[in-house]
């Protein structure tokens, strides 16, 4: 297209505004939005911005709300026009379809955010209860409202959180779209603010993990990992809830590869885990921690080049607790070799710590690694030239200042 039919295309497109179809009207809107991204998109001047308000009600609600998203390109010239656009937009906060509510509230919050920002918290009050209803209502709807939402000040949000019920429009559901699942899983965290919510949140997660079943994708599963462990640290007194939430997702993961036939190494539940460390095991004590550690290790297997990172990282933080722990090192240390440049690492971390707590029954390990790191060229058994310095380092150390390497 030459720059002269261009310009012919945008003037006809311009023209078609003035179209009595209001499908017309919004493709033509719509059409030079996406013709003018480079220059910011369709131009929408006074006289444009009167004629499409004067309209409104001719549009179809997903014509409609297509309709206040370009409105939110005119910037009104002054305070009275201002309010006089405010007022005919006043209605549409109410409208019947989530698509045009949510549309309208974000041009009142663009329309405000210059001068009047501190009106943003009667503009929630007014349009909280119509996205309730959305949101109850599931589906695309619901997740389209709860986008808007996670866009918003906080101030968005905390208007959901004053109750139990509120919180509970967002409780994962079974039937609920991947999409919907994680933008909940991102709202959460937000909403709730003491042990009950949580609590109730939590069998809400648990309910929908079990249900999904092969439906959850391994970054839904991320999600939900990284959603228990902000709720933790939102709210401190529900983290030993969290951490046995945790657990029983474990529980089920493992019990279900298992019946399988599937290696337990094997199971994608990394973001369990990393969530578990994140929470930290060892703020529970010596009775929880075991306890804990025991659930985790059942049936890993150490032989597996696999083994997850975050299996050596738990052991560093608390592997000394466990009445077994100097076993389960040398069990990793025996195949040291197998695992990953970042697996190795994390294991002469866990040594080094379990040898500080528990050094007579954790010495001999640890010797046994930092020969393994010293004496092996890095080529020969994949040890990074990296951790052979630290190891190095570590052994320097030790000779001379116990103390000082702790």
């Amino acid at each position: 297209m030459n720059r002269t039919s261009g310009h012919q295309l945008i003037d006809r497109l311009y023209e078609a505004v003035r179209d009595e179809d209001p499908c017309v009207v919004t493709g033509a809107l719509l059409a030079l939005d996406a013709l003018l991204v480079s220059e910011g998109g369709v131009v929408v001047r006074r006289q444009m911005k009167s004629h499409l308000v004067s309209r409104l009600d001719s549009f179809p609600p997903l014509q409609l709300a297509s309709v206040l998203q370009v409105l939110s390109k005119y910037k009104p010239r002054d305070d009275d026009e201002l309010f006089r656009q405010l007022s005919s937009l006043d209605v549409y906060l109410e409208h019947s379809s989530g698509p045009v509510v949510v549309a309208c509230a974000q041009l009142y919050v663009t329309l405000l955010s210059d001068s009047y920002p501190h009106l943003e918290g009667d503009l929630i009050r007014r349009t909280v209860p119509a996205l309730k209803r959305f949101i109850s209502s599931g589906g695309p709807v619901a997740r389209h409202v709860v986008s808007f939402l996670l866009e918003q000040k906080k101030e968005w949000l905390e208007a959901f959180s004053k109750s139990s019920e509120d919180i509970a429009l967002f409780h994962l559901k079974n039937g609920d779209q991947p999409d919907l699942v994680l933008d909940k899983l991102m709202t959460l965290p937000f909403v709730c603010h003491h042990l009950e919510e949580v609590s109730l949140v939590l069998v809400a997660i648990e309910s929908w993990w079990v249900n999904s079943g092969n439906e959850k994708t391994e970054f839904l599963k991320e999600a939900v990992a990284s959603c228990v462990h902000k709720l933790a640290k939102k709210v401190p007194n529900a983290s030993g809830h969290c951490l046995n939430s945790l657990l029983r997702l474990l529980d089920f993961e493992t019990d279900n590869h298992m019946a399988k036939g599937s290696s337990s190494t094997q199971i994608t539940w990394k973001g369990i885990l990393k969530a578990i460390l994140r929470i930290g095991l060892s703020g529970f004590g010596q009775e929880v921690a075991t306890s804990a550690m025991s659930k985790i290790l059942e049936g890993v297997d150490f032989t597996d080049k696999n083994l997850p990172e975050v299996i050596p990282a738990l052991m560093a933080e608390c592997g000394y607790m466990m009445e077994e722990g100097p076993y389960i090192l040398e069990a990793m240390i025996n195949n040291f070799s197998n695992y990953n440049d970042g697996t190795q690492h994390l294991l002469l971390s866990a040594s080094m710590a379990m040898f500080f707590h528990r050094p007579a029954s954790c010495q001999h390990a640890l010797g046994r690694l930092l020969e393994k790191c010293l004496n092996t060229s890095p080529s020969s058994n994949g040890t990074s030239m990296e951790l052979a310095v630290r190891a190095q380092q570590y052994f320097t150390l030790l000779r001379e200042d116990t103390a000082l390497a702790e």
